[in-house]
């Protein structure tokens, strides 16, 4: 059993079922003589076919056991097909060769060797241990060949073929050679391998049955009955010799049988060919039945008949290289011909030169060349015959070498028999000792004898199996690397081809954003095919489009460190621009993963010791790889900070913390849930790094006293503690980065470095940007605003996290200087687009975040480091230098201004103070004289009292001077968590709204949901986990933006949404029972998407909205039309969307916050501003009326990126009255007011605070009182109207918080601590109540009404049942001409802080409402309210009204010192218009 090589047979069609196993008779091939007789090579090296009889072992249970197979190979599949017999049709099963390994065991039995494949493992036996040592390497060649070769296309021509021959032989000779080096090649075992093993008979079993494979019975079956067919047909004939006779009379005929039938033989076609005539022989037999298995499979008789593609291979090849040879030959003969030809060529010239020479002095000329051409040969001659001689004493020398080499190898060839001779000696002696009787001895010796020559046949087995094992190994381990190669390859393929993909599909949505701003909504369905396009792009995932597909970078939610894959952008069309922006990262990524990333990591492997240099300087530019980071950082911060470090120091300053509180604690505190709140590790309530930034930022502020602890530090501790993970190493990153690298009062109380920085950042960029810069100045744009941050944190909120990381490489080692070259090279990426922007507040707009649309890397890092080449750091320093000379120079000017201004308030006090002494002892020297006549004249003595109270009234007003406050104790109380709303589906839009809207019956959610806008209505009192397929209100097509309960239906609510319609949904009592789509009106007007709406506060069925068309619409609801397309009036002052809208009281104002940073008081019917804001100190985000107070509260930031709260006078907004900043982070804050009790909450956006003040008339306007502190970061919040608090436990306001982290709805109550739970009057003054004091009509028509008040008391009614007189609108004319007229009367009492008189009377004291009759014309006496604030009555209260109005003196000298600076400012800007105008 063995067999032999095959070479791939021509393809050609094959019966059913059996197409892509070749049956095992198409591979039974002998080489026909003629064909092996025009190969140029003998017949011994001609391919010949794998195939013989094996042992294969299987079964289960008792029939498991060795069974005769049929084997043989085929080349297209890399398959070893089997059978149980050579003639079988159909083959029972196959191996997959080319990933299997072959393995044979020296202790196991001879000739057993294993092929194991990924899933099983076939235990093979060959007759002798050649045989088996032929298969394993004929296996091994067959596979390496399968591995090598190139893909043949079924209908490949034969030339093809032919041209890939010599290079495929070439490698596979170069393998054999390799294989050769490990074993030995074997012989081809003769008779029992190809077409010869075929005609053996099978190998007999014990059992006949044994032989079947009943796991392939129906193959077996269909074998059978194939081969009990042809013996009917061969017996048919009448001729043919008993089966015994088979096999000795097959193999000549059959070769006889195959060179008649060979088509290719010279001068012979097949139909010519001569017949044999029949005899009685099973040869002929064996011919018909082949003849008939040829019919059944053509691929057979194509095999039969002609030569198979690798032999025409082989043919040509050897053609070829005959017909090379020939060509060389003649190539040669070619030259010496041209040589001859010459030489003729030249003789014939001299020749006619000769004849042709008129004169005899020519023709003696050409004699004389001739007789030098002929020394001169004969030169050459002599030269050639002494290199002869050469050549000859060499060769004589070597002839005597080889003489002495021969007699050296006959001296050795004697000696050599001289050995034989004792050895021959030594063998008679040996035999005739053995044939002597053996002794006990000699048996121990003959036992001894035998075990040696047993272990050394083991020695030989193991050695042999060591040799296969090692060739198995090399050949396994070459096909292994050739794999990866090609693995390697198709990964790089695949790379490139999904950043293409990216790349494309990136600027597929850039394409369909461009056609959706200029087409617009009001293209109809190109609007609509549109949008539809633009949400499957964004629901498509190519994850999902491509499950079979090699995913090299899967894009998940966040990065390696957490943060956020999707930028948080605040710009119009977010997530389409997100989407735009993940996938031109992931593009770049890819393209630089194989070509850039992977050399480099090679390049950080290979460096073990970090040291100084300038490799190293290159590498870090480039950037960290991750895994390197850590160690990377940690040694360029001990290079830092190695004078400074000790080893328990950490530890120590830890333990000092915890001893006593630093006075940052609370600062810091504070800023740790605004640290990177798009980052998981420090969003998340489980994660640890919170409590790890802690103990860093407080163990720095005991570590560096000077500075403690500033905004900003929070952000750079972060960033190392996310690459260094440890504690003790980040706080050293930190310190090094601080009080190493950056200069010293870099995070000072004047920040004094950090402005120098910005000024030397403005030169660098005037000399490498000119351009840029002047386009700036041309439309004023301080960049300070934008790059101070930058600084200050480097890069922290800025870059996303790949490029940030990279910069902080550099920025370790190098210092500051990265810091301004990566600072130069964002402007210079992105110049070409700012200098496209023509405004200043478009600019402005794409400066907050053009830096995270930085996504390429790799040209960013290019210009920092090539294109702002040089960049010397001598430049650096005395830059920094001049400027802080300048900027010292500055500061001691202002603090010598400061100086003066103090002295010169102080001489203003001493002067004030004397009079006020003076006036203080005549009135006590007053006040003596009326006690003294009192005792005689008690009428005279209380008129002088009278009057001497009279006259200190009249010149001062008295206010307390102690502020107690009844809210001065307010805490926050969040609910139970079985009181609290869970798994609600918030919405992730990044809209700076509230998303959510209480009253006393519902909670209204805005939520996430597919292919449109929805949001959920859920009654107050079902509180818990929420029901995922909860019905929602959903009829909007794009997402909901903001939602408004009416006020004076708790039934109603309006909704507005991205597709520029607002919709007014009346929600049943009963609970939703399925999804509400049926809106009871529809309000179309708006040209792009509606951000706001806003109820009227007095009138009802009016409403407001705004929209990013930059109009604010007033709709009136009171109508039957279901869709209202005209608002009653649209107000289009505005330059910019509209952030925030707010009215007053009475609805008679409203109050605008716009993007270009203006706040604005509008005339809500007519449109008209009233007044305006542009204050560049401050940029406002919301804005809010303060009730009655006359003044305005707006949020936003200020100059310095800082969160800010600003307090104007309603009536001048040229100047805040008061600000106050609150912290460094970015989330919008929401302003809520309480006009009952004149408290303010403040909550911010993505914080999980919320602070509270209360508000006065008086300085200081906003007194701080606390704040609620939570871990969690609400993404929206909504407030619940007064009459729907919970008045039995002194509950003021509530809160409804959501947090999307855990998709919950906390609400938060603000408690006022009483121990008494009866009703509090003092905290709960009458409120607005639900009852509208106007009608729409009444409204539009110019009636101004206050709110309907009721109390909150139990059962009570409302304080003002019947409406109060409307007030008399204006004259038309005169409210055309004179908008700041309209609603005089309403106005001058709200200025006067007047309520109606039933809120009057309960506040009257009881000694004013005796005397009410008399007093009522005259409530207030010189600017006092004698019902508020009685006249003092004692000498203290008379002191402390002194003291109070010098307070007040000094106000109004502050306010007519702010006046004057305004009075020069306009004064300078009307000098400059007029110089401009010459």
């Amino acid at each position: 059993m063995a067999g032999a090589r095959e070479d791939t047979p021509e393809s050609s069609s094959s019966a059913a079922g059996s197409e892509d196993r070749p049956g095992p008779a198409r591979l039974i091939e002998a080489v026909p003589p003629a064909e092996s007789e025009g190969c140029g090579r003998p017949l011994e090296e001609a391919p010949k076919k794998l195939c013989g009889y094996l042992s294969k072992f299987g079964g289960k249970g008792p029939i498991r056991s060795w069974k005769s197979r049929w084997f043989f190979y085929d080349e297209r599949k890399c398959h070893l097909y089997y059978s149980r017999t050579a003639q079988d049709a159909n083959p029972l099963d196959s191996i997959d060769l080319s990933s299997a390994v072959f393995d044979c065991k020296a202790d196991a039995e001879e000739g057993t060797f294993e092929i194991r494949t990924p899933s099983r493992v076939i235990t093979l036996k060959a007759a002798t241990k050649e045989v088996m040592l032929y298969w394993l390497q004929q296996l091994q060649m067959k596979r390496w060949e399968f591995h090598n070769s190139p893909p043949v296309l079924p209908a490949a021509p034969d030339a093809t073929l032919a041209g890939n021959g010599p290079a495929l032989h070439l490698k596979l000779g170069q393998e054999e050679a390799e294989l050769e080096e490990f074993l030995c090649p074997v012989k081809t075992p003769t008779g029992l391998v190809g077409a010869a093993a075929a005609l053996q008979p099978v190998p007999a079993m014990p059992l006949a049955l044994q032989n079947i494979s009943l796991k392939h019975l129906g193959t077996e079956i269909q074998n059978t009955m194939h081969n009990i067919r042809g013996n009917k047909q061969v017996l048919g004939t009448g001729h043919g010799p008993p089966v015994e006779d088979f096999p000795q009379s097959a193999e000549p005929q059959s070769e006889e049988q195959a060179s008649a039938l060979d088509p290719s033989a010279p001068g012979k076609e097949p139909a010519d060919s001569p017949k044999p005539a029949p005899k009685s022989s099973l040869t002929t037999c064996l011919t018909q039945k082949t003849k008939r298995q040829s019919n059944t499979f053509p691929f057979f008789s194509e095999g039969l008949r002609n030569r198979t593609a690798q032999e025409k291979v082989v043919a040509l090849e050897q053609q070829v290289m005959v017909l090379t040879k020939e060509l060389k030959s003649q190539k040669e003969l070619v030259k010496i011909l041209h040589k001859a030809l010459e030489a003729a060529q030249q003789e014939k010239r001299a020749s006619s030169a000769y004849l042709a020479a008129a004169e005899d002095k020519d023709r003696l000329e050409l004699v004389r060349h001739k007789v030098r051409q002929i020394a001169e040969l004969g030169r050459r001659v002599e030269a050639l015959e002494q290199e002869r001689e050469s050549l000859l004493h060499t060769a004589s020398l070597r002839e005597q070498r080889v003489q002495e080499l021969q007699q050296h190898v006959q001296l050795l060839m004697d000696k050599n028999q001289a050995k034989q001779q004792v050895i021959c000696k030594l063998s008679e002696k040996v035999t005739q000792d053995l044939a002597q009787p053996p002794n006990a001895a000699d048996r121990d010796f003959l036992s001894q004898q035998e075990r040696m020559e047993h272990l050394k046949d083991d020695m030989e087995a193991y050695r042999t199996q060591n040799r296969f094992l090692n060739s198995e190994i090399h050949q396994v381990t070459k096909i292994w690397r050739k794999v990866a190669e090609k693995e390697k390859a198709l990964l790089t393929k695949c790379a490139y081809l999904q950043a293409r993909n990216c790349q494309v599909e990136s600027k597929y949505l850039a394409g369909l954003r461009r056609l959706q701003e200029a087409v617009g909504p009001e293209a109809g369905e190109c609007w609509e095919l549109l949008r539809e396009l633009v949400q499957e792009a964004l629901q498509w995932e190519a994850s999902e489009a491509s499950a079979d597909g090699v995913e090299l970078s899967p894009v998940s939610e966040y990065d390696e460190y957490g943060f956020l894959t999707v930028p948080d952008y605040e710009v119009e069309d977010l997530r389409l621009l997100a989407r735009i922006q993940v996938l031109e990262v992931r593009s770049h990524h890819l393209l630089a993963l194989e070509a850039v990333e992977r050399p480099l990591r090679e390049r950080w492997a290979a460096l073990d010791q970090l040291s100084p240099s300038a490799e190293l300087k290159q590498l870090l530019r480039a950037g960290v790889p991750r895994e390197h980071r850590p160690r990377v950082w940690r040694w360029l911060v001990h290079l830092r900070v190695q004078h400074l470090h000790t080893p328990s120091c950490y530890q120590e300053l830890l333990r000092r913390g915890q001893a006593c509180e630093h006075p940052a604690a609370r600062q810091i505190e504070l800023d740790l849930n605004r640290t990177f709140p798009n980052n998981k590790h420090f969003t998340c309530p489980t994660s640890n790094f919170p409590d790890k930034l802690r103990r860093v930022l407080l163990a720095f502020s005991w570590q560096n006293p000077a500075i403690g602890y500033c905004q900003g530090l929070n952000r750079l501790a972060a960033v190392a503690l996310l690459v260094l993970e440890e504690e003790e190493s980040a706080f050293w990153c930190l310190v090094a980065i601080v009080e190493t690298i950056l200069p010293a009062d870099y995070y000072s109380k004047t920040l004094t470095a950090s402005q120098v920085d910005q000024r030397v950042l403005q030169d660098l960029l005037s000399e490498k940007l000119p351009r840029l810069m002047a386009h700036l100045g041309q439309h004023r744009v301080d960049l300070s605003l934008i790059t101070f941050n930058w600084f200050l944190v480097i890069f922290a909120d800025s870059l996303i996290s790949d490029i940030l990381l990279r910069v902080w490489d550099a920025f370790l080692y190098e210092g500051t200087k990265v810091v301004f070259r990566y600072a130069l090279a964002i402007f210079k990426y992105n110049e070409e687009e700012i200098l496209r922007l023509q405004d200043s507040l478009e600019i402005y707009q794409y400066l907050r975040f053009f830096t995270k649309t930085i996504c390429n890397s790799r040209k960013l890092m290019h210009i920092a480091f090539s294109d702002m080449n040089p960049f010397p750091m001598k430049q650096l320093r005395q830059l920094r230098a001049a400027h802080r000379e300048r900027l010292e120079a500055e500061l001691r000017e202002l603090e010598q201004l400061k100086a003066e201004y103090l002295e010169r308030r102080a001489s203003w006090g001493r002067a004030v103070t004397e009079g006020c002494a003076r006036e203080a002892a005549g009135l006590r020297a007053g006040t003596r004289r009326v006690a003294r006549s009192a005792e005689s004249e008690p009428d005279a003595a209380a008129a002088a009292a009278a009057a001497t109270t009279c006259a200190a009234v009249s010149k001062m007003s008295w206010h307390p001077q102690y502020r107690s406050s009844k809210f001065r104790h307010v805490f926050g109380k969040p609910a139970s968590k079985e009181n609290c709303y869970d798994s609600v589906p918030i919405t992730r839009s990044v809209h700076d709204n509230h998303f959510c809207a209480v009253n006393p019956h519902f909670i209204a959610v805005v939520t996430e949901c597919a292919g449109g806008g929805a949001f959920l209505v859920i009654p107050l009192h079902q509180t818990g986990k929420l029901d995922p397929h909860y019905p929602k209100v959903c009829g909007h097509r794009g997402n909901v933006l903001d939602i408004k309960w009416n006020p004076f239906d708790d039934f109603e609510i309006a909704s507005c949404s991205e597709d520029t319609t607002i919709k007014i949904w009346d929600i049943p009592k009963q609970l939703l029972a399925r999804n509400l789509t049926a809106y009871k009106k529809e309000l179309v007007g708006h040209s792009r998407r509606v951000g706001l709406v806003e109820w009227h506060p007095t009138a009802a069925n009016i409403l407001f909205s705004s929209g990013y068309d930059y109009k604010v619409m007033v709709w009136n609801l009171d109508t039957k039309e279901s869709v209202i397309v005209s608002p009653v009036r649209t107000i289009t002052c505005h330059q910019d969307v509209i952030l925030s809208m707010s009215f007053n009281t009475n609805g008679s104002l409203l109050a605008t916050a716009c993007k270009d940073r203006k706040i604005r008081i509008l005339d809500p019917r007519l449109g008209t501003i009233l007044q305006e804001a542009s204050y560049k100190g401050h940029r406002a985000n919301k804005v809010l009326f303060l009730g009655n107070l006359n003044k305005l509260l707006s949020t936003g930031t200020s100059r310095w990126n800082n969160r800010q709260m600003a307090l104007w006078d309603q009536d001048n907004l040229s100047v805040p009255l008061t600000e106050e900043d609150l912290d460094g982070s970015s989330g919008v804050l929401f302003p809520f007011y309480d006009v009952d009790t004149n408290m303010l909450y403040v909550v911010g956006k993505g914080d999980g605070n919320i602070r509270y003040y209360e508000v006065s008339a008086e300085k200081p306007h906003l007194n701080y009182l606390t704040e609620y502190r939570s871990y969690n970061p609400q993404k929206g919040i909504g407030a619940m109207p007064k009459r729907g608090l919970d008045v039995s436990s002194c509950e003021i306001f509530r809160f409804y918080k959501l947090i999307t982290t855990k998709s919950l709805i906390e609400p938060i109550s603000m408690i006022v601590p009483r121990r008494s739970e009866s009703y509090q009057e003092d905290i709960y003054p009458p409120t607005a109540g639900a009852q509208p004091s106007l009608t729409a009509r009444e409204w539009l028509s110019g009636m101004n009404r206050e709110p309907i008040l009721v109390s909150l008391r139990p059962g009570s009614q409302l304080l003002s049942p019947q409406p109060q007189p409307p007030e008399k609108p204006p004259p038309t004319s005169m409210a055309r001409t004179s908008p700041l007229l309209l609603d005089q009367p309403a106005k001058r009492s709200a200025e006067d802080g007047q309520r109606p008189f039933p809120q009057l009377e309960g506040k009257a004291p009881r000694w004013a409402a005796e005397h009410r009759p008399e007093e009522k014309k005259s409530w207030l006496t010189n600017g006092f309210d004698i019902f508020e604030c009685p006249p003092p009555k004692t000498e203290n209260e008379l002191l402390q009204m002194f003291y109070r109005q010098q307070e007040e003196i000094r106000r109004l000298r502050e306010l007519v010192t702010q006046r004057e600076v305004q009075a020069k400012q306009l004064e300078l800007e009307i000098k400059n218009l007029r110089m401009g105008s010459e």
